[in-house]
């Protein structure tokens, strides 16, 4: 599909434009984490493609001196219909941008994926590989996931969850998130937190005044962009994840989905 202006607040049409956005924002202070959409692919060409453009970010932002990482998606690797197929072709990708230095983060999908998702990074890890992987707060099983992160050197990216989670209830998924938000602040490792709930944000800032350099904020692109600069003005570390791509639809339909529940449950995202 083509992309309008509209859709643009939330992707950008392709790696080029990505690359000059995250140097936008570098000059700004912010990280960038790069977004290739592209979820559930169903034939091993459109995997295999999938690779390249994967290895294509990383080597770009190495030779462009940016700073900024890339989000994985297993599901766009083939392992939606083949999870050897979509773990090797992983590994191919981790193998790939060891020489780049650019942190790869395993991005967190639905439920059918958990368990892969968080087997894969194990193994990864394991292989001697740095991973970051998002633990999504409304599953039931995410306390035990994030036990296990802590135990085997797995960095966290702690959201609410976009997809289908064991709980709905706005509140109890609040408290959720600062439980494990408050183990990752205990655990004196670095983390990353992503939402754009102006409570959690700040309740995150209060209870780690003190641990700025162990906590990087994560926002989507076409959201909270005061409270990203503000947020790097006071000493915070900031990143912004910036999707790009044709394959936008089912994306941009999480992202009107999200605001469309804020707005009926009276509540709003930072600016």
């Amino acid at each position: 599909m083509s992309i309008s202006t509209n859709d643009s607040r939330w992707v950008l049409p392709n790696l080029s434009a990505a690359l000059k956005w995250c140097k936008k924002r570098n000059s700004q202070g912010l990280g960038c984490t790069l977004d290739v959409l592209g979820e559930n692919v169903r034939a091993e060409k459109d995997a295999t493609t999938a690779i390249d453009i994967y290895l294509d970010c990383a080597k770009e932002l190495h030779n462009q001196n940016l700073d900024g990482g890339v989000a994985v998606k297993l599901s766009s690797l083939g392992s939606s219909f083949d999870k050897i197929l979509g773990r090797k072709n992983l590994l191919q990708i981790f193998k790939g941008t060891e020489q780049y230095n650019i942190n790869l983060e395993l991005d967190m999908e639905g439920k059918p994926m958990v368990e892969y998702t968080i087997q894969t990074a194990q193994e990864l890890v394991d292989m001697g590989y740095h991973v970051t992987v998002a633990l999504q707060a409304y599953l039931n099983r995410t306390v035990d996931d994030l036990k296990n992160a802590l135990e085997h050197d797995i960095t966290v990216r702690l959201v609410k969850g976009a997809y289908l989670g064991d709980i709905e209830d706005f509140v109890e998924i609040q408290g959720r998130f600062k439980s494990i938000a408050k183990h990752l602040i205990l655990s004196g490792r670095h983390f990353s937190i992503g939402t754009h709930d102006p409570e959690l944000i700040a309740w995150v800032k209060s209870n780690a005044v003190d641990q700025k350099e162990l906590i990087e904020f994560g926002f989507l692109k076409g959201l909270a962009d005061n409270t990203k600069l503000a947020s790097v003005k006071a000493g915070w570390q900031v990143a912004e994840y910036v999707p790009f791509g044709a394959d936008s639809r089912a994306y941009i339909t999480r992202r009107e989905h999200y605001l469309n529940e804020l707005k009926q449950l009276s509540r709003r995202v930072v600016d």
